[in-house]
């Protein structure tokens, strides 16, 4: 059981470190910088974290963001009737409800469970929405003293997608382009008048100057990214090799079982758990039947082996997770049994001679059998506050070696 967990836990550090050796040499070919796109998976762990920097500021600023929409349709609808009205309320239709429906799927979006799962794909859409939206107002509105207003609300839905949104720079260029395009396009279905001049100024002119500023601002993030990733991969490497000495501090390294110092550990905090909870507490000490004889016949090799193979019957014996089995030292192994009476460390003893027999190790110099078996002391007791942790491991040796007296082969309970 305790083997099977030790190696469970190689394996997922194999991974780990595997992991991140790729994610390493994503950052020794990404070290310049000079391209705005990563290789995956990083570039999609860019993009989550961009995504969480746009709800945050959304987050802060929605509100803000609806006084403004909030106070621009009031105002037009209160000073400007005639700019509504004008084409037929074309403004209404054409550039104010796509702009009502971007700023509500902006601030709302993240509520709807399809939209959440997709959000940086939508946020890209309702950003295009609105630039759209507004864009398309400068073709609708005609007076030249409104012409500059819508100019300047043109440059500011810009920013606020530039900046509030963190779309990337590879999104961002297409996504201005198309959005601009179709904005003369519908422009010129609808034989609407159209200022290539005025609009190379506050479309196309300022949307590559937030292109600029935003390939800066995002060089510079990007480069932070990785920075904080390499630190995040050099933490973990850290933590992983920690866990692993921590790990193999406590397990012997033939065997996979826990050593003795871990068992000594565990034997004190359950017997702290017994004396609070007024619980029984077994212990069983093991020991190999003529193991000394059994090298010198075999050979040291197989002697290590024949260890191993007992470790893992020892493991299967065992079916609780709290139930701890521990190499002692040499051919000696110790098992403690939380909440265990002697009639229940007696089963599992059996069990634990029977489940050796099967394995079947042979062994040619035995006296008392042809295979491998073991001689088995159990000591149990409900701790008593004048009482030692380390009474019940002696208890166990005392009944072990009443157990070898007795012919081997057997497990005797301490008897006060």
């Amino acid at each position: 059981m305790q083997d099977t967990h030790l190696s469970m836990m190689s394996t997922q550090a194999g991974q780990r470190y595997e992991e991140l050796g790729r994610i390493s040499e994503v950052m020794k070919s990404a070290v310049s910088l000079w391209f705005f796109r990563f290789p995956e998976p990083v570039e999609q762990a860019f993009i989550r974290r961009r995504v969480e920097d746009s709800q945050m500021i959304i987050r802060v600023g929605r509100l803000y963001l609806l006084v403004i929409v909030g106070l621009l349709f009031l105002k037009n609808i209160l000073m400007h009737q005639d700019l509504l009205s004008a084409n037929h309320y074309q403004l209404i239709k054409t550039a104010y409800v796509p702009l009502g429906l971007a700023v509500c799927g902006i601030i709302v979006g993240h509520r709807i469970p399809f939209i959440n799962r997709h959000l940086y794909a939508f946020m890209i859409i309702f950003g295009a929405l609105a630039v759209y939206a507004i864009t398309i107002s400068a073709f609708l509105i005609h007076q030249p003293l409104f012409a500059g207003m819508v100019a300047i609300y043109v440059a500011v839905t810009i920013s606020l997608v530039t900046f509030g949104l963190r779309i990337v720079i590879y999104h961002y260029a297409p996504l201005m382009l198309l959005t601009g395009g179709l904005a003369v396009l519908t422009a010129l279905l609808n034989h609407w008048p159209l200022s290539p001049m005025l609009f190379l100024h506050y479309y196309v002119l300022f949307s590559f100057v937030m292109l600029a500023l935003a390939a800066i601002t995002e060089r510079r993030e990007r480069k932070a990214f990785l920075q904080g990733l390499m630190l995040d991969i050099q933490t973990d490497r850290l933590q992983t090799l920690n866990e692993q000495l921590a790990k193999l501090a406590q397990h012997d390294g033939l065997t996979g079982l826990y050593n003795r110092r871990a068992f000594d550990t565990f034997l004190e905090r359950e017997w702290d758990h017994a004396l609070r909870d007024r619980k029984t507490l077994s212990v069983l000490f093991l020991d190999v039947d003529f193991f000394k004889l059994y090298n010198d016949a075999l050979g040291h090799s197989a002697g290590d082996l024949c260890l191993q193979k007992i470790a893992q019957a020892l493991s299967k014996a065992l079916h609780r997770s709290i139930d701890i089995v521990a190499r002692y030292g040499g051919e000696e192994f110790v098992i403690l049994l939380p909440g265990t009476d002697a009639a229940g460390a007696e089963e599992i003893s059996r069990r634990i001679m029977e489940s050796i027999r099967s394995t079947a190790i042979p062994h040619p110099q035995s006296t008392v059998a042809t295979s491998v078996t073991l001689s088995i002391g159990i000591s149990t007791r409900v701790p008593q506050p004048s009482g030692v942790a380390g009474s019940l491991v002696r208890e166990a040796d005392m009944a072990l070696y009443q157990a070898k007296n007795q012919g081997r082969n057997r497990f005797v309970c301490f008897r006060d």
